[in-house]
């Protein structure tokens, strides 16, 4: 195969690897890096998401106790973002795991309960238990419904369902992306060549992985969406900056190989050109 054709087959090859470089890590980053049961909640904690849903429930559990004139004194110590956390971890455990442990909430009805009795001792009101077990009971039932995570149930399940796809596409981008190396490398006898090529591929690579997510980031327009409560938002920009800084550190990583790739390829292309110049001023010599 004559060089011009080589270079051609090459470059191709070249811009393979970068597409098959840059399908793998964005699988593997999606993946393990924004789908993650660990990566949701490292953003939850950042995003203060238990304490702004603790002040919500509280805020909505007001709403069942206004009509029946019991002050709102009656939740406190009973509703904490740290139970509200344990609760919402566990809910997220469930969906992932595809189990249907059922969460126990005693300690909390407990606590509403004697609150509540303590209150109308205090003001010498009276309810019949079943009002207060009632209270109660749509309490925890609203309360259990917030500490669902919003979707989670459905983005278990679509991770779940596609794994395996997921796994393949993941694993098979990057044996392509061997092969092509592979087949690129063995093009060309001379190092530098080899190693110019491969500079190519991880440089294509690196700029889809940087650029584009940079332009999201400087954009922002992900940051507009119209999604609440407010902490919810706050979750979700976290959570997606979070992967976006992460396929960045990744293709500033792919950038870093192309450049060393490219100056080693041309150190050893102007050596080659001086042991050539040097061996013709030889030739000429004892000529």
């Amino acid at each position: 195969m004559s060089n011009h054709k080589k270079n051609i087959v090459s470059y191709l090859l070249a811009f393979l690897q970068a597409i098959f470089l840059v399908i793998g890590v964005s699988v593997t980053l999606i993946y393990f890096g924004f789908l993650s049961r660990n990566a949701i909640e490292r953003s939850l904690d950042q995003a203060d998401y238990y304490e702004g849903l603790t002040a919500d429930i509280k805020v909505r559990s007001e709403d069942f106790l206004i009509p029946t004139g019991i002050s709102t004194t009656v939740l406190e110590g009973v509703f904490t973002a740290e139970m509200v956390r344990e609760h919402v971890q566990m809910q997220i455990q469930n969906a992932f795991l595809r189990m249907d442990e059922p969460l126990d909430f005693s300690s909390m009805e407990n606590g509403l309960s004697q609150n509540i009795v303590t209150f109308l001792n205090d003001q010498q009101e009276t309810l019949s238990q079943e009002e207060i077990d009632g209270l109660i009971q749509a309490v925890m039932s609203q309360y259990e419904l917030e500490t669902r995570f919003p979707f989670i149930s459905h983005l278990a399940r679509l991770i779940n369902l596609y794994r395996g796809l997921v796994l393949i596409v993941g694993v098979g981008s990057i044996l392509l992306f061997l092969i092509a190396t592979l087949t690129s490398y063995r093009m060309h006898h001379r190092p530098h060549r080899r190693l110019r090529f491969q500079s190519y591929s991880f440089g294509g690579g690196a700029l889809m992985l940087f650029v584009i997510p940079l332009v999201l980031l400087l954009n922002g327009s992900y940051t507009r969406l119209a999604i609440g409560p407010e902490y919810v938002h706050r979750f979700f920009i976290i959570h997606v900056e979070r992967i976006l800084r992460l396929f960045m550190i990744m293709g500033g990583i792919a950038l870093v190989l192309a450049i060393l790739y490219g100056v080693i390829s041309e150190r050893q292309r102007s050596e080659l050109i001086k042991r050539h110049r040097f061996s013709r001023r030889r030739s000429n010599r004892n000529a």
